[in-house]
């Protein structure tokens, strides 16, 4: 998102040790394309414990932005093959709702999430995630796909599941204004 121009106002990760890890990873990376800031995971708390005012407030402290959007991925360990298989029932697995949940708070312009493929391969994770995607559709168009990272350069076979959602409203305006200018 950053090579795309996405500017990263705001990030949260309760494991305190990959927060360091993704912090000098990412600021590693931004000095290799000439980028000199350095990475920081803004919000350590877990996010059962953050209000979506509260992220709101940290991320946009001017108020916020008519446009913007929303990049996550939960942990994906109680939808993993080789994970605990609990599910949304598990405590890592909920917070793929919270996550819905947030996105229907906050109402970004436009999300992205990714996950592990067992959350569609079991059939009771994908009935969950259909009644919760049936949720958030009300607001969002949404779309899915399985990506390898094979397929992207990386030496590994790695799927994963990418969703999409662009807020219906901003689909619709911008229909409108094309078609009348």
């Amino acid at each position: 998102f950053e090579q795309a121009g996405f500017e990263i106002v705001w990030t949260n990760e309760f494991d305190k040790d990959f927060a360091k890890l993704h912090a000098a990873g990412i600021t590693s990376w931004r000095k290799s394309q000439g980028n000199g800031i350095k990475a920081e995971i803004f919000n350590t708390k877990s996010i059962t414990e953050i209000s979506s005012k509260e992220i709101l407030t940290e991320a946009f402290p001017q108020g916020k932005p008519e446009d913007f959007g929303i990049i996550g991925g939960p942990p994906c360990q109680d939808f993993s093959m080789n994970g605990s298989r609990k599910g949304f029932k598990g405590d890592r697995g909920k917070l793929t709702i919270i996550f819905f949940d947030k996105i229907l708070e906050m109402e970004p312009t436009f999300f992205v999430m990714e996950n592990v493929t067992g959350l569609i391969k079991s059939k009771s994770n994908k009935e969950f995630l259909i009644k919760l995607l049936n949720r958030v559709n009300k607001r969002y168009y949404i779309d899915y796909k399985t990506l390898n990272a094979l397929d992207f350069g990386v030496p590994q076979f790695r799927e994963r599941l990418f969703f999409i959602g662009i807020r219906k409203d901003k689909i619709v305006d911008e229909v409108l204004n094309f078609s009348s200018g």
